[in-house]
């Protein structure tokens, strides 16, 4: 063989012999068949997510009429709602209803996703004369200082029962509190309830038991 064409042969030789070296040296180790398991969760908990800051449909209730309009109106039945008070006074248990609410909502699949509500704390009724002047009095909704009462949804979640809560800002006699309000559909409505701590909202009225009173809604869906 020619020295010229061996060099050359060595030399190829070499070459492979170096560079299959450098290969086999940096492949990644093979995977351990008792590679330990990761220890992070699947999935994480859904967080309660905010309310949408957008209004598809306004509502007022006047009475036995409301009025719904908005793009999103047919996904509610107007003919269903309304906004009611119970709680027990020393002399007795009492129900009474709003006569006048408005609200501007975002509503989507049938759920209340975000909004406002205003109540006028003045249309509150019980039939009772002798207890709607009590409970419009200065001793609890001083309906002359504090006309209005106005609720903000703020983030809504699921709850442990399979519904929905709704967290808002409620705005009354000039304090603002926190407020969580449960609700579900319940066939073709939407209905809801919370309990109010008038201590929070700076009335002591004797009258009333344990200083509470419940609050619930209605609303017609299609």
């Amino acid at each position: 063989m020619n020295p010229g064409h061996a060099k050359l042969l060595l030399l190829v030789f070499l070459m492979f012999g170096i560079g299959g070296y450098v290969f086999y040296s940096t492949l990644p180790p093979p995977a351990s068949d008792h590679a330990e398991e990761s220890t992070q969760p699947l999935m994480k908990k859904v967080p309660p997510f905010r309310a949408m800051n957008v209004r598809n449909v306004h509502l007022e209730l006047q009475g036995a009429t409301t009025t719904v309009t908005g793009v999103a109106k047919e996904a509610l039945n107007g003919t269903v709602a309304s906004l009611r008070v119970t709680g027990t006074t020393f002399a007795g248990a009492f129900e009474g209803r709003f006569e006048h609410v408005t609200a501007d909502l975002f509503v989507d699949m049938r759920l209340v996703k975000g909004g406002s509500i205003v109540v006028d704390l003045g249309s509150f009724a019980t039939g009772n004369k002798a207890v709607d002047e009590e409970l419009r009095s200065e001793r609890i909704l001083d309906v002359t200082r504090f006309p209005q009462a106005v609720f903000l949804i703020t983030q809504l979640a699921k709850d442990d029962e399979g519904g929905m809560r709704m967290v808002g800002n409620l705005t009354w006699r000039g304090i603002m509190q926190e407020l969580r309000v449960s609700y579900a559909r319940v066939g073709k409505e939407l209905r809801g309830q919370t309990t109010i701590d008038l201590a929070s909202f700076g009335i002591g009225s004797p009258t009333i038991k344990d200083h509470a009173v419940q609050l619930s809604f209605v609303l017609g869906v299609k």
